[in-house]
């Protein structure tokens, strides 16, 4: 009998002990660095973002130009897949990946209304259309 009153003992004081440790630090068990505040995950976003905006960058670059010069009828497409990447840009700070963003913006004349330098025009490729017989 007296080993089972030590023993109850025992469990009651580890009881107390443990509910007293997981309502008085949060989760037990967990790291003081992941105990929140955006820390870790601040790191991973912000590259996941760079890495989004870089994508977006070689996208354009393989899409709307041929030859160092740009295709017309991509200028579109590629000025607004750079606004998404602007956008992305506004929540991160990178000077450099900014200062790209623009040049590439000045290369793409997005939001030029004056005609385009032949010059600096990839010639289009005639479309064919399928549906001759």
């Amino acid at each position: 009998m007296k080993y089972v009153l030590v023993k109850f003992a025992a469990l009651a004081t580890f009881a107390a002990a443990s509910s007293t440790a997981a309502y008085s630090f949060g989760m037990p068990g967990l790291p003081s660095s992941l105990g929140g505040g955006g820390g870790g995950t601040d790191a991973l976003t912000e590259q996941a973002k760079v890495k989004t905006v870089n994508s977006i960058f070689s996208e354009i670059g393989k899409g709307a130009f041929e030859g160092g010069k740009l295709i017309l009828s991509k200028q579109k497409w590629a000025c607004d897949k750079l606004e998404q990447a602007n956008t992305i840009l506004s929540a991160i700070n990178q000077p450099q990946l900014s200062s790209q963003a623009a040049d590439l913006k000045a290369k793409l004349f997005c939001g030029v209304t004056a005609g385009i330098p032949a010059e600096l025009l990839a010639p289009e490729k005639p479309a064919v259309d399928t549906q001759k017989l």
